[in-house]
């Protein structure tokens, strides 16, 4: 029984060097280009962001303020701070990724 696992370990040592050996030679022979990969897989998420941040920043702002504690002044002030604070950050995120 012994003798079975240690053969099945082989054989899978023998088949993972086989592929790290096959992929540089596949990378070459494809001419990946890294940029346009990742234009593609960047470009629906900046789609996404730029047309929905707005609804992004409300829903942001609307939970700071039902979550939050206090007053109906609390409350408002705290919304306006969380939508802020969102729209801060969707903004970065826009300028980072166009």
């Amino acid at each position: 029984m012994k003798k079975v696992q240690t053969n099945k370990y082989m054989a899978l040592s023998l088949i993972g060097a086989c592929a790290l050996v096959m992929l540089p030679e596949i990378a070459c022979a494809s001419k990946f280009d890294i940029d346009a990969g990742i234009k593609a897989a960047t470009d629906p998420l900046i789609k996404a962001v730029t047309d929905h941040w707005g609804k992004a920043v409300l829903l942001t702002g609307a939970t700071g303020a039902i979550v939050g504690e206090g007053d109906a002044r609390q409350r408002v002030v705290r919304a306006g701070i969380t939508a802020s604070a969102a729209g801060g950050v969707i903004m970065a995120l826009i300028a980072m990724l166009s």
